[in-house]
């Protein structure tokens, strides 16, 4: 019998992907490539073993963890901007961002957590309180620069360093090759010393209010094909503002776009610039993981035609907001539109729901000047709506697959019929 110790079992590695189809194209490839050839270089590569999950479901998560008990979770994909939450798929392999709160107690039993996704920060904090150390961007974060960062830090890893001198060197490599992204990891805990915590209390508060932008089509076209309203809804406008206009940054940006687009670009609208055709599949990559719900009211063909002017007002304008009005869960801050009767219409259905319930009237703020860039965003998104229901094509099809995991609902003011994003989607 050998005196021998028994050799330490390597620490595995698991590393996860998740690239929907109406996303962005990341380097997920190469990523996993370049890493994997790092860790076979490294003098120490016994030390790690290294495993693969690719097109990753939120309900393949818990399984995976179960299964193969990782040691360092690396997840390549991904984050929500406003936020800041990892994008997995669910079962129809769409884009579904996953709560910052329930990942982290998930990922409690690891040693470590390498989330190499845009804005995914907040997500690395909220995983070292529970005791691993996590890494997470700050912002977000080209595919280059998330190849050099994990190529280098796990190759500093199978050489046998620790932890803060891998993190380290990661971050020097960023600011050798690509100085624009060289600070954008952030280390939150520590390999030597985990301390844990519970995530702190949240006292009881108010249902967090939120804001709506409308956006309205074919109300006064006689023979319009679509009759079209779609209520944007946000319960973080500020963020959900920042993160558009951080789209025209982000594109002003790009090396390989053509100067002449780039200067159309710099007073261009929203809509504007997603009718350019050299844009237009960027921003509706990055459309696709933005946080926000809809709510669409739909007419189609000669049904919808020989509504009265009336039934339009009464189907299209009056019960979307009189509907937002009465959902107490989401009560709201504030109602945008260019409607010069906005008023009258929110006074109107906050009267009749004030009646109902017997309380005060509700008094949300308009402010159609301070909403514009929410009024913008709802045009682009109630277009792209629009367009699907009028048309068969097979580009507008694929332009309403970036929004079809935000319409949460959707009602056909004909015959009634209610779609749900979870029970009989809108086709």
């Amino acid at each position: 019998m050998s005196g021998e110790p028994a050799a330490k079992a390597p620490r595995l590695i698991l590393f996860l992907a998740a690239n929907p189809a109406e996303t962005a194209r990341l380097q997920i490839d190469q990523e996993l490539r370049e890493v994997r050839e790092a860790w076979e270089k490294g003098r120490q590569r016994e030390t790690l073993d290294l495993q693969v999950a690719t097109a990753v479901r939120v309900r393949d998560l818990q399984h995976l963890l179960d299964s193969r008990r990782p040691s360092i979770v690396h997840f390549s994909g991904h984050g929500s901007e406003s936020r800041g939450e990892i994008i997995l798929l669910d079962d129809d392999e769409h884009a579904n961002p996953v709560p910052i709160e329930p990942l982290a107690e998930l990922l409690r039993g690891c040693k470590g957590v390498v989330l190499n996704a845009c804005s995914s920060a907040l997500q690395a904090e909220a995983i070292a309180r529970r005791g691993p150390w996590a890494i997470g961007m700050a912002a977000p974060i080209e595919n280059g620069d998330a190849v050099i960062f994990a190529r280098t830090f796990y190759g500093k890893l199978a050489d046998g360093v620790g932890l803060a001198e891998a993190f380290a060197g990661a971050r020097t490599q960023l600011q050798i090759e690509r100085r624009a992204g060289a600070e954008l990891p952030r280390l939150f805990g520590s390999e030597e010393a985990p301390v844990v915590s519970e995530p702190p209390a949240r006292p009881a508060r108010a249902p967090a209010r939120v804001e709506l932008a409308l956006y309205q089509q074919g109300l006064e076209d006689p023979d319009a094909a679509v009759l079209l309203s779609l209520c944007l809804v946000t319960d973080e406008p500020a963020a959900l503002v920042a993160e558009v206009a951080s789209w025209k940054e982000a594109l002003l940006r790009a090396p390989l776009l053509p100067a002449a687009v780039k200067e159309r670009a710099r007073k261009a609208s929203l809509a504007a610039l997603f009718a350019e055709p050299l844009l237009r599949p960027q921003l509706l990559a990055r459309l696709a993981v933005t946080s926000f719900s809809a709510y669409a009211y739909y007419g189609v063909g000669g049904a919808a035609q020989a509504l009265t002017a009336e039934q339009r007002e009464a189907r299209l304008s009056y019960d979307p907001i009189l509907h937002r009005l009465r959902k107490k869960s989401e009560p709201l801050a504030a109602v945008h539109s260019p409607r010069a009767d906005l008023a009258a219409l929110v006074g109107k259905a906050a009267a009749q729901v004030a009646r109902e319930e017997s309380r005060p009237a509700l008094a949300p703020e308009l402010s159609p000047r301070a909403g514009r860039p929410l009024l913008e965003l709802a045009a682009v998104v109630g277009t792209i709506a629009a367009r699907h229901l009028a048309s068969a094509a097979e580009d507008a099809a694929a332009d309403f697959e970036t929004i079809r995991t935000r319409l949460r609902f959707a009602k056909d003011i004909v015959s009634g019929k209610i779609h749900t994003r979870d029970k009989d989607p809108l086709p």
